[in-house]
């Protein structure tokens, strides 16, 4: 009888053991992925947009003064999504770093997912991601701020899937005084 309740425990423990064993899902680069992923997210954007063979018009404002280019399908989207993708906060460092608070509508479907840092010194200190009633990312909006001797910088980027981007940034130069770029 010890016999088959030793036997009996060593099966349970090893279903429970091989219960345990699901896989997170990971990145292409094999990370993890705990909080959303702006890379992943981005790269899918990237080819979307290709795809779509769209012209991008561009405005910058500094100030009171602007200008405005637009620019073909050959637009280097890697480097103009890099804006944001430096902001991923799916890095195993970041584990533990943000708060995330999860917001459903009406129909208990996922409509918002809101990340802000536990942890001032971080780059990154808010990532909201809204959702449309198709479950698709309607859109992304990042809160950032850094300061060094000299500069304190804080910005804003807002990354829409169906009409772009837009930075606001500002600036307080020790020497210079307040600078708005958008």
């Amino acid at each position: 009888m010890k016999h088959l309740t030793g036997l009996f425990f060593l099966f349970f423990g090893a279903i429970l053991l091989c219960g345990s064993c699901t896989s997170q899902p990971t990145t292409s680069s094999g990370v993890e992925i705990i909080y959303f992923d702006l890379d992943t997210f981005f790269l899918q954007e990237m080819e979307r947009l290709k795809e779509l063979q769209i012209k991008i018009s561009k405005t910058v404002k500094i100030g009171d003064h602007s200008e405005e280019k637009v620019q073909d399908s050959l637009v280097n989207l890697e480097q103009e999504f890099k804006l944001f993708t430096v902001h991923n906060i799916n890095k195993s460092s970041m584990i533990g770093k943000y708060q995330v608070d999860t917001i459903q509508n009406d129909q208990a479907t996922l409509d918002t997912i809101r990340y802000v840092t536990m942890d001032k010194k971080m780059l990154t200190k808010m990532l909201l991601v809204l959702f449309d009633t198709t479950k698709q990312i309607q859109q992304i909006e990042v809160e950032s701020a850094s300061s060094s001797l000299l500069m304190n910088t804080q910005s804003r980027a807002f990354y829409n899937a169906n009409s772009g981007y837009e930075i606001k940034s500002y600036q307080h130069l020790l020497l210079w005084g307040n600078k708005c770029l958008k």
